[in-house]
Protein backbone atom coordinates (compact mmCIF):
# COMPACT_ATOMS: atom_id res chain seq x y z
CA UNK A 1 0.00 0.00 0.00
CA UNK A 2 1.72 3.31 -1.01
CA UNK A 3 -0.99 6.10 -1.02
CA UNK A 4 -3.78 3.97 -2.01
CA UNK A 5 -2.12 2.29 -4.41
CA UNK A 6 -2.28 -1.95 -3.94
CA UNK A 7 0.06 -4.01 -5.72
CA UNK A 8 -0.22 -7.99 -6.40
CA UNK A 9 2.87 -8.83 -8.76
CA UNK A 10 1.52 -12.69 -9.72
CA UNK A 11 -2.03 -14.02 -10.31
CA UNK A 12 -3.06 -16.27 -12.83
CA UNK A 13 -6.86 -16.06 -13.55
CA UNK A 14 -7.53 -19.71 -14.23
CA UNK A 15 -10.68 -21.07 -17.20
CA UNK A 16 -13.53 -21.21 -15.77
CA UNK A 17 -15.77 -20.14 -18.98
CA UNK A 18 -14.83 -20.59 -22.61
CA UNK A 19 -11.44 -19.00 -22.12
CA UNK A 20 -12.46 -16.68 -19.58
CA UNK A 21 -11.84 -16.19 -15.69
CA UNK A 22 -13.83 -13.24 -13.29
CA UNK A 23 -12.69 -11.63 -10.37
CA UNK A 24 -13.26 -8.65 -8.39
CA UNK A 25 -11.56 -6.95 -4.80
CA UNK A 26 -12.10 -6.11 -1.47
CA UNK A 27 -10.94 -4.02 1.24
CA UNK A 28 -12.36 -5.78 3.93
CA UNK A 29 -13.29 -9.67 4.16
CA UNK A 30 -15.87 -10.90 6.68
CA UNK A 31 -15.52 -14.34 8.93
CA UNK A 32 -15.51 -16.21 5.22
CA UNK A 33 -15.94 -16.10 1.63
CA UNK A 34 -19.46 -16.25 2.31
CA UNK A 35 -20.09 -13.80 4.57
CA UNK A 36 -21.84 -11.42 2.24
CA UNK A 37 -23.61 -9.44 5.11
CA UNK A 38 -19.63 -8.16 5.29
CA UNK A 39 -17.94 -8.79 1.73
CA UNK A 40 -20.72 -7.23 -0.46
CA UNK A 41 -20.31 -3.36 1.29
CA UNK A 42 -16.40 -3.93 0.45
CA UNK A 43 -16.63 -5.18 -2.97
CA UNK A 44 -14.78 -3.25 -6.01
CA UNK A 45 -16.29 -4.37 -9.51
CA UNK A 46 -17.73 -2.82 -12.47
CA UNK A 47 -20.88 -1.03 -12.88
CA UNK A 48 -22.00 -3.91 -15.41
CA UNK A 49 -21.14 -7.34 -14.34
CA UNK A 50 -19.05 -8.86 -16.41
CA UNK A 51 -16.84 -6.25 -18.04
CA UNK A 52 -14.55 -7.48 -20.07
CA UNK A 53 -10.87 -6.13 -18.65
CA UNK A 54 -8.93 -4.34 -21.44
CA UNK A 55 -5.06 -5.84 -20.78
CA UNK A 56 -2.66 -2.72 -20.04
CA UNK A 57 -5.55 0.09 -19.57
CA UNK A 58 -6.85 1.98 -16.77
CA UNK A 59 -9.66 0.65 -15.76
CA UNK A 60 -12.65 2.42 -13.31
CA UNK A 61 -13.78 0.17 -10.26
CA UNK A 62 -16.46 1.25 -7.70
CA UNK A 63 -18.21 -0.18 -4.74
CA UNK A 64 -21.05 -1.61 -7.19
CA UNK A 65 -22.16 -4.97 -5.38
CA UNK A 66 -22.41 -8.03 -6.77
CA UNK A 67 -19.76 -7.34 -10.11
CA UNK A 68 -17.24 -8.78 -11.02
CA UNK A 69 -15.09 -8.62 -14.26
CA UNK A 70 -13.78 -10.61 -16.76
CA UNK A 71 -10.31 -11.33 -18.36
CA UNK A 72 -9.17 -14.02 -20.61
CA UNK A 73 -7.39 -16.71 -18.38
CA UNK A 74 -3.61 -16.36 -17.32
CA UNK A 75 -1.23 -14.68 -15.69
CA UNK A 76 -1.30 -10.91 -14.19
CA UNK A 77 0.43 -7.99 -12.37
CA UNK A 78 -2.43 -5.86 -11.03
CA UNK A 79 -2.16 -2.44 -9.58
CA UNK A 80 -5.22 -0.82 -7.70
CA UNK A 81 -5.17 2.53 -7.63
CA UNK A 82 -8.19 3.59 -5.50
CA UNK A 83 -7.55 7.46 -5.58
CA UNK A 84 -7.80 7.09 -8.73
CA UNK A 85 -10.55 4.50 -8.49
CA UNK A 86 -8.99 2.51 -11.43
CA UNK A 87 -6.41 -0.67 -11.37
CA UNK A 88 -4.49 -1.93 -14.31
CA UNK A 89 -3.81 -5.51 -15.43
CA UNK A 90 -0.72 -6.64 -17.01
CA UNK A 91 -0.26 -10.01 -18.48
CA UNK A 92 2.71 -11.61 -17.33
CA UNK A 93 5.26 -14.83 -17.84
CA UNK A 94 4.52 -16.81 -14.61
CA UNK A 95 6.74 -18.15 -12.30
CA UNK A 96 7.79 -21.32 -12.04
CA UNK A 97 8.35 -22.84 -8.92
CA UNK A 98 10.06 -26.48 -9.35
CA UNK A 99 9.77 -28.93 -6.50
CA UNK A 100 13.07 -30.34 -4.26
CA UNK A 101 12.81 -33.44 -4.89
CA UNK A 102 11.61 -36.28 -6.97
CA UNK A 103 10.84 -40.04 -6.14
CA UNK A 104 10.47 -42.68 -8.53
CA UNK A 105 8.25 -45.55 -8.23
CA UNK A 106 9.61 -48.78 -9.96
CA UNK A 107 9.78 -51.30 -7.32
CA UNK A 108 5.84 -51.73 -7.31
CA UNK A 109 5.77 -55.79 -7.49
CA UNK A 110 8.68 -55.65 -4.39
CA UNK A 111 6.36 -53.24 -2.38
CA UNK A 112 3.38 -54.76 -3.13
CA UNK A 113 1.87 -51.95 -5.02
CA UNK A 114 2.18 -47.95 -4.63
CA UNK A 115 2.78 -47.41 -1.24
CA UNK A 116 3.70 -44.51 1.17
CA UNK A 117 7.53 -44.53 1.85
CA UNK A 118 8.25 -46.80 -1.26
CA UNK A 119 9.45 -44.60 -3.66
CA UNK A 120 13.48 -43.95 -4.59
CA UNK A 121 14.75 -40.08 -4.20
CA UNK A 122 16.40 -38.86 -7.34
CA UNK A 123 19.38 -36.68 -7.32
CA UNK A 124 18.55 -33.05 -7.64
CA UNK A 125 21.12 -32.10 -10.83
CA UNK A 126 19.64 -28.27 -10.97
CA UNK A 127 16.06 -27.12 -10.66
CA UNK A 128 13.70 -28.95 -12.20
CA UNK A 129 16.09 -31.61 -13.72
CA UNK A 130 16.45 -35.25 -11.05
CA UNK A 131 18.51 -38.18 -12.14
CA UNK A 132 18.76 -41.56 -11.33
CA UNK A 133 21.56 -44.35 -11.80
CA UNK A 134 21.34 -48.16 -11.84
CA UNK A 135 17.72 -48.22 -10.48
CA UNK A 136 15.90 -51.14 -11.05
CA UNK A 137 12.30 -52.30 -12.84
CA UNK A 138 10.88 -55.01 -10.99
CA UNK A 139 9.07 -57.68 -13.59
CA UNK A 140 5.82 -55.59 -13.05
CA UNK A 141 7.69 -52.88 -15.54
CA UNK A 142 6.06 -50.11 -14.39
CA UNK A 143 7.51 -46.47 -13.62
CA UNK A 144 6.51 -43.37 -12.29
CA UNK A 145 7.49 -40.19 -10.64
CA UNK A 146 5.98 -38.17 -7.83
CA UNK A 147 7.36 -35.25 -5.97
CA UNK A 148 5.53 -36.57 -3.01
CA UNK A 149 6.68 -39.80 -1.16
CA UNK A 150 3.11 -39.96 0.96
CA UNK A 151 0.04 -41.76 0.65
CA UNK A 152 -0.19 -38.74 -1.44
CA UNK A 153 1.93 -39.41 -4.09
CA UNK A 154 -0.81 -39.64 -6.42
CA UNK A 155 -1.68 -36.07 -6.53
CA UNK A 156 1.58 -34.82 -7.64
CA UNK A 157 2.61 -37.52 -9.82
CA UNK A 158 4.17 -37.31 -13.57
CA UNK A 159 3.85 -40.10 -15.75
CA UNK A 160 2.80 -40.84 -19.49
CA UNK A 161 0.55 -38.37 -21.62
CA UNK A 162 -2.29 -41.23 -22.02
CA UNK A 163 -2.42 -44.64 -21.65
CA UNK A 164 -1.57 -44.61 -25.54
CA UNK A 165 1.94 -43.16 -24.75
CA UNK A 166 3.03 -45.63 -22.14
CA UNK A 167 5.17 -48.26 -23.51
CA UNK A 168 8.76 -47.98 -23.35
CA UNK A 169 10.36 -49.81 -26.31
CA UNK A 170 12.88 -48.65 -28.34
CA UNK A 171 16.02 -47.60 -25.75
CA UNK A 172 17.25 -45.15 -25.19
CA UNK A 173 14.36 -43.00 -25.77
CA UNK A 174 12.68 -39.76 -24.09
CA UNK A 175 8.89 -39.50 -23.73
CA UNK A 176 6.36 -36.74 -22.67
CA UNK A 177 6.00 -36.14 -19.26
CA UNK A 178 2.84 -34.67 -17.95
CA UNK A 179 1.68 -33.60 -14.44
CA UNK A 180 -1.31 -36.48 -13.42
CA UNK A 181 -3.50 -35.66 -10.47
CA UNK A 182 -5.23 -39.16 -10.62
CA UNK A 183 -5.94 -42.01 -8.29
CA UNK A 184 -5.06 -44.08 -11.20
CA UNK A 185 -1.96 -42.01 -13.00
CA UNK A 186 -0.62 -43.17 -16.11
CA UNK A 187 2.11 -45.07 -15.77
CA UNK A 188 5.04 -45.62 -18.03
CA UNK A 189 5.44 -49.64 -18.47
CA UNK A 190 9.03 -51.20 -19.89
CA UNK A 191 10.94 -54.54 -19.67
CA UNK A 192 12.41 -55.29 -16.12
CA UNK A 193 15.96 -54.48 -15.75
CA UNK A 194 18.25 -51.32 -14.40
CA UNK A 195 17.91 -47.91 -15.82
CA UNK A 196 19.56 -44.56 -15.77
CA UNK A 197 16.52 -42.41 -15.83
CA UNK A 198 16.75 -38.50 -16.16
CA UNK A 199 13.55 -36.20 -15.49
CA UNK A 200 13.67 -32.73 -16.80
CA UNK A 201 10.77 -30.72 -15.58
CA UNK A 202 11.63 -27.75 -17.70
CA UNK A 203 10.81 -29.48 -20.84
CA UNK A 204 8.88 -32.37 -19.05
CA UNK A 205 10.72 -35.10 -20.83
CA UNK A 206 11.84 -38.29 -19.12
CA UNK A 207 14.78 -39.94 -20.87
CA UNK A 208 15.61 -43.79 -19.65
CA UNK A 209 18.41 -45.73 -20.90
CA UNK A 210 19.06 -49.16 -19.81
CA UNK A 211 22.39 -50.33 -18.26
CA UNK A 212 24.17 -53.33 -20.33
CA UNK A 213 27.06 -54.69 -19.63
CA UNK A 214 29.80 -56.34 -21.88
CA UNK A 215 29.68 -60.42 -22.40
CA UNK A 216 33.69 -60.76 -21.14
CA UNK A 217 35.82 -58.81 -19.55
CA UNK A 218 39.78 -58.99 -20.32
CA UNK A 219 42.42 -58.11 -18.37
CA UNK A 220 46.00 -57.39 -20.34
CA UNK A 221 48.90 -55.89 -19.06
CA UNK A 222 52.35 -58.26 -16.91
CA UNK A 223 49.90 -60.86 -15.55
CA UNK A 224 50.28 -65.01 -15.67
CA UNK A 225 47.59 -67.16 -14.98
Amino acid sequence: NTEGKYVIEEVTISNDNNGYGYFCFFDQLGANADDWTVNRGHRYGPQIGDTEVNVGEATALGLNGDTSWKILAGTYKMVVDLEAMTFVATAVTPTVVYPEKMYIFSNVSTNGGFKAGTGIEMTKVEDGIFRIDHVTVDEVGVILFSSDNTGDYYKYAYGATDENDIYITNLPATKTLVKQDLVNPNTFKTAPGKYNIVVNLINNTMYIEQMTWPENVYVLGDISR
